[in-house]
């Protein structure tokens, strides 16, 4: 097996070796099985109910079976899809336990939360960032999502939380193992991360659905995910049981975007905000993301099957999206939704801000007034060293910008240039 660079990038040589020593054995080693996973979050917890809040059995089968039968993994990629699923699964233990020791914290409810949805590398981050600097939001830090329900809990009792140590350690772990994925996706271990993590222990997550797994993305978009909703919501009440009284969730991930309707339904007090860029250059940004973390899971992989997959998804989670605002439910729920340019928020963020705000019916205070101000002052956009184009990835942009005219049309999204 020889591994090739990717945009002009090689994993370090430690992974290299791994991968290249290790090949002949490592699905021996390292299987990708449903009962053994299964097995290991319950040895790591001493806990065995999943609940039945949302599916289990049948999505982790459909992905370890396509995993080992339509996917290349080289053994590090084996060694992460196996993290990738042990975890959130310990999570889930976890969640279930609580649940059953102290059903009171269940019993509060997770009051008008505030979803940031849009496109990948349409101005989410940012947005959700910069409103996160106003303590009036409850989010959840990058350290948080690594260990949403500690061992024991949700008391900690005093001093400083250990997951935060735990945090540093891995942003510097992965800085160090995959910095092509860090330098496209800026981590900061207290600023706000997605819960993708949370969305992952119900299977409701791009995290696997977004396409490279071919069965199970075929389950992923024809199930329906209200129970996996119902068990974020879960996780939430159990979170804010550590933060002040009558704070507000503002939560974000691109997942969000294709699943509208459980979202809608199952938070039927939530307000989305909707980024809105054009889909072509959120896709090659995206495309060349994608190509760092496929890079961590494949042995060889191929930007132009990365290319039609990071176009196939933005056209289905876009047309996902339309198909539900256009609905009978989404045109009754049309004001919980407060459109968001991207050339706005770039041009005008606190203004962005002060509009969302004003249409949840929240006035920040001077000094989150004055937090945000200074992050979008010292904020210039992340971007990535690498540099990719649409031939990169074998993508024709006549072709996409047909693709997505139904999209153009109905949020009057202009096309950049270029």
């Amino acid at each position: 097996m020889k591994a090739q660079p990717i945009g002009g990038y090689r994993l370090p040589w430690p992974i290299r070796s791994i991968n290249r020593v290790l090949d002949p054995i490592g699905t021996r080693l390292w299987p990708v099985e449903p009962a053994e996973l299964a097995a290991r979050a319950r040895a790591s917890t001493g806990l065995s109910d999943f609940g039945d809040l949302a599916p289990f059995e049948e999505p982790l089968e459909i992905l370890c079976r396509s995993a080992n039968q339509e996917v290349d993994l080289s053994v590090f990629g084996r060694l992460m899809v196996r993290r990738l699923l042990t975890q959130p699964m310990v999570h889930r233990l976890r969640l279930t336990e609580l649940a059953a020791q102290q059903p009171e914290l269940f019993k509060k409810p997770v009051t008008a939360p505030l979803f940031v949805v849009g496109m990948p590398r349409s101005g989410t981050t940012f947005l959700h960032r910069t409103m996160a600097r106003d303590h009036a939001w409850h989010h959840m830090p990058f350290w948080e999502s690594l260990e949403p329900i500690p061992a024991g809990g949700t008391s900690r009792g005093s001093g400083p939380d250990p997951r935060i140590r735990a945090g540093e350690r891995f942003v510097r772990a992965m800085s160090w193992t995959f910095p092509g994925f860090v330098d496209s996706h800026e981590i900061g271990n207290d600023e706000p991360e997605e819960e993708m993590p949370l969305l992952d222990a119900a299977h409701v997550s791009l995290q696997f659905g977004f396409g490279y797994f071919p069965e199970y993305t075929r389950w992923y978009t024809g199930a329906d995910h209200s129970g996996g909703y119902r068990l974020l919501r879960q996780y939430l009440q159990a979170m804010q049981a550590d933060r002040p009284d009558g704070g507000r969730w503002l939560l974000k991930t691109p997942t969000h975007l294709e699943m509208l309707r459980p979202l809608m339904s199952v938070f039927d007090d939530a307000t989305v905000v909707q980024t809105h860029r054009d889909p072509i250059s959120s896709l090659v940004s995206l495309a060349a993301l994608s190509t760092f973390s496929t890079g961590m899971l494949l042995r060889n992989p191929d930007l132009h099957r990365i290319g039609q997959l990071c176009a196939d998804y933005i056209e289905r989670a876009l047309r996902s999206m339309v198909d539900y605002r256009d609905s009978a439910a989404g045109i009754a729920n049309g004001n919980r939704f407060v459109d968001v340019a991207f050339r706005e928020l770039v041009s005008d963020p606190i203004g962005t801000v002060t509009r969302i705000s004003s249409a949840v019916g929240h006035e920040p205070d001077d000094t989150a007034m004055e937090a945000m101000r200074a992050f979008t002052a010292r904020a210039d956009g992340h971007r990535s060293k690498q540099r990719f184009t649409m031939e990169d990835f074998g993508l024709d942009k006549n072709e996409l910008r047909e693709r997505f005219t139904f999209y153009y049309e109905r949020f009057d999204v202009p096309m950049d240039r270029g």
